[in-house]
């Protein structure tokens, strides 16, 4: 699965709800999803949830994360769930479950991180192909 990235240069009331990355490489996101990489990319961020005011304005707002469930290992073995640079105010991860203490709430990743019916929803985005009426998931054989 790739990376989700979102960078904006100014969010006011943005939200990314409910998503599943597995594998990510470097960094994941925020609110109600589950972020899990055990395969860290040398020289990167490797953190799965983080914030950084890369923007333009002058301020990065008070902002809550919420509801996530996230681990990233680290090319050093370290567990990485959460990284604040400092540079926004106040940030509520109060109900987050990140780092060591994710881990098990986000394996077997063949249970938390089930793979996707085809198509994928919204089904209106997606092109008619032969498998546009499946309605269970297929097996995977490699």
């Amino acid at each position: 699965m790739a990376a989700a990235l979102w960078r904006t240069p100014v969010a006011d009331r943005g939200q990314l709800l409910g998503n599943l990355l597995l594998e990510t490489a470097e960094c994941g996101i925020a609110d109600v999803n589950r972020v899990y990489s055990r395969n860290p990319v040398v020289g990167g961020g490797n953190t799965a949830i983080y914030v950084a005011h890369y923007g333009k304005s002058a301020s990065c707002e008070p902002m809550t994360i919420t509801n996530n469930i996230a681990d990233e290992l680290r090319a050093d073995g370290r567990h990485s769930g959460w990284w604040n640079r400092g540079d926004c105010e106040t940030i509520d991860i109060s109900t987050d479950t990140c780092g060591v203490p994710a881990n098990p709430l986000l394996r077997p990743v063949a249970v938390e991180f089930p793979a996707p019916l085809i198509p994928p929803q919204p089904e209106t985005c997606v092109v008619t192909s032969p498998y546009s009426t499946q309605t269970a998931a297929i097996p995977f054989r490699p």
